[in-house]
């Protein structure tokens, strides 16, 4: 094989590899900016909702604790992940998430019968006095995050809204720059290793 012969098949492979990269690049950056598009919606479309206790997704919901009527084990301004359930699917023990009035309570269940729950703050002296029925019921709380409440009311204000939108498109934007440039350099690199072994 001649040294132009070597020299245009190294070309080839090099070409080949470059459009390798670019597509599998270009189908990174789709994927990553599909994903941003969704997590900016699900952040828009749940904090912008009227009625926030109803809006789930994939049957999961974010909701903050703002009393300290399940101290300690959930603290007041905690984060609580809910799990969408119905009635039949509470069990005593559960710590249920039930509307009351405009408000989100979150209290376990003490007892249950065919058409009511009794509930109770773990933190308070006596059960509620009120019984929780099934269409009051939202779902049952699956993870608790202590520390993380201050990230929910965050959005309490429009201009935090913003701000974090902000933020996720920045960051989506600055992730697909830094792989632009390192996918650059790799060609510089490339280039530079074969004028050196075509010398």
């Amino acid at each position: 094989m001649t040294k132009e012969e070597k020299k245009a098949l190294k070309q080839a492979e090099k070409s080949a590899m470059t459009r390798g990269d670019k597509i599998s690049d270009a189908i990174h950056n789709i994927i990553f900016i599909l994903v941003g598009i969704l997590l900016i919606y699900v952040v828009l479309n749940f904090f912008l909702a009227k009625d926030r206790s109803e809006v789930f997704y994939l049957g999961y919901k974010p909701a903050v604790v703002v009393s300290g009527s399940m101290e300690p084990r959930i603290m007041q301004d905690g984060l609580i992940l809910v799990k969408h359930e119905s009635f039949d699917n509470i069990k005593v023990g559960d710590i249920v998430v039930f509307k009351f009035g405009d408000a989100m309570v979150s209290h376990q269940v003490i007892s249950k019968d065919a058409s009511n729950i009794q509930t109770k703050g773990i933190n308070n002296n006596s059960p509620d006095p009120f019984s929780v029925t099934p269409d009051m019921v939202l779902g049952k709380v699956v993870f608790i995050f202590n520390a993380f409440g201050w990230i929910i009311l965050s959005f309490k204000k429009p201009l935090n809204i913003v701000l974090w939108v902000v933020c996720i498109v920045a960051i989506i934007a600055f992730i697909i720059l830094l792989k632009s440039l390192r996918r650059k350099n790799k060609e510089e690199n490339k280039e530079s290793e074969n004028d050196i072994t075509t010398e």
